[in-house]
């Protein structure tokens, strides 16, 4: 296990830096978003359904990919699904349809939900009883690359003049970290750790209680932060950058 630790926090570093990534491409469209309007001709409302094709996306990724980190190493999952991204949001910039941009950030949204299950079940394998600190710093890197989304678009903005170079920069990031996980090994699934006896009656409760609560709080969070930039934008609090 001690020649096999370093290994692991390599790994780890990887997930943290998949969540940045994880945590740009979620709060990238909400500055862009009058931007792509325009790119594909369409009004706000119509435009707003980009959030939607995400949220489905991220939904069904997130039911279907965790049999799929049970039946397949982790670390090729995460490659392709790095890969994808970096094509996907290539992609954002140059789709002129509103048909077609929904499916790009359906897709988008599915590569998310790959990235996060698959980072959370990882790093759980990797520090199993002691992944508590680790997995809040994973989380706290997801928050890191929300945050630092709008200021990447306005300074491309400033610099380019154009919002599409902050899509293309953004593809660029996945490139490496995909390359680094392909090479090296998967963390071992943790099955056989002790289980304890549960009351299954309590535990159904708590699962129902706590996905409520992520159903509102995930929906408050995106809706905030994707249209406060149109919001402020829109009635002139402030301008674009």
């Amino acid at each position: 296990m001690q020649k096999l630790m370093p290994l692991g926090h390599f790994s780890a570093s990887l997930y943290y830096l998949s969540f940045i990534l994880f945590g740009l491409s979620g709060a990238i469209v909400g500055p862009t978003l009058p931007s792509l309007a325009a790119q594909t001709n369409t009004q706000l409302d119509g435009i707003s359904f980009l959030f939607i094709a995400s949220a489905l996306g991220f939904t069904l990724g997130a039911l279907l990919s965790g049999r799929v980190f049970d039946r397949f190493s982790g670390h090729p999952v995460l490659t392709i699904a790095l890969l994808a991204m970096s094509l996907l949001l290539a992609l954002v910039p140059v789709t002129p349809w509103l048909w077609g941009l929904l499916l790009v950030m359906f897709l988008i949204g599915w590569m998310s939900s790959v990235i996060d299950v698959g980072s959370n079940t990882l790093i759980v394998w990797i520090y199993r009883h002691r992944v508590g600190p680790f997995l809040n710093g994973l989380h706290f890197a997801f928050g890191l690359g929300a945050f630092l989304a709008p200021l990447l678009v306005a300074q491309v903005i400033v610099v380019t003049g154009s919002f599409q170079w902050s899509f293309w920069l953004m593809a660029l990031l996945p490139l490496p970290i995909a390359v680094l996980l392909a090479n090296i090994p998967s963390p071992r699934p943790a099955r056989n750790v002790q289980e304890k006896q549960t009351d299954e009656s309590n535990s159904a409760k708590l699962i129902v209680l706590i996905t409520a609560f992520f159903f509102l709080y995930t929906g408050s969070e995106v809706a905030f932060g994707n249209w406060i930039f149109t919001y402020a934008t829109s009635l002139k609090l402030l301008d674009d950058t």
